[in-house]
Formats: structure tokens, C-alpha cells, sequence
């Protein structure tokens, strides 16, 4: 399993922080640190998205950011599987 953060690991809340110390493939993106959240997670996203021709989503309704890069994807004529949580 890889896990990318959209910004550095220092950035995560401190609980967060621990249990990712011990995930073997962590990638992170310091570069994004200066943008908000939000930015930095679109930025990831589409990022992710060249990289692969597939995604599988998990997302609430109001899970803005997750939905949008779903709709990126069909865009990118991607196979797009999105399970809702709610």
C-alpha cells in the first residue's frame, strides 16, 4: 500500500503523523506546504490522475475535492468507480 499525503507529514494532525511513521511507502508533497489544504489536494489529485487510468473513489456527498477529481477523471476518459460512505 502507498500512501501520498498532498503535503508534507508534518502537516497532518499528530495522531495522524504516528500511525503514518509506520507506513513503509509514504509519499508526501512538501512543496504544496505554503497552499492550503484544499489547493494542495487538487494539485495531488491531478497529479495522481496522470499517472493511472483508473480510479476508485471513497467519498461522503459532500466530499468536494474527492468528487471533483472523479469528475476529472471521466473527463480523462478514465474507469471510475466511486462508493459512497453515507
Amino acid at each position: 500500500l502507498t500512501v501520498i499525503l498532498p503535503q508534507s507529514l508534518h502537516k497532518q494532525p499528530d495522531e495522524s503523523q504516528e500511525l503514518l511513521r509506520e507506513v513503509t511507502d509514504l509519499v508526501t508533497m512538501p512543496q504544496n506546504d505554503k497552499m492550503s489544504l484544499d489547493v494542495a489536494s487538487r494539485l495531488c489529485n491531478s497529479k495522481l490522475l496522470s499517472e493511472t487510468d483508473q480510479l476508485v473513489a471513497f467519498a461522503f456527498h459532500e466530499s468536494t475535492t474527492v468528487i471533483e477529481a472523479t469528475t476529472e477523471a471521466k473527463k480523462l476518459d478514465m474507469l471510475v468507480t466511486t462508493l459512497f460512505l453515507d
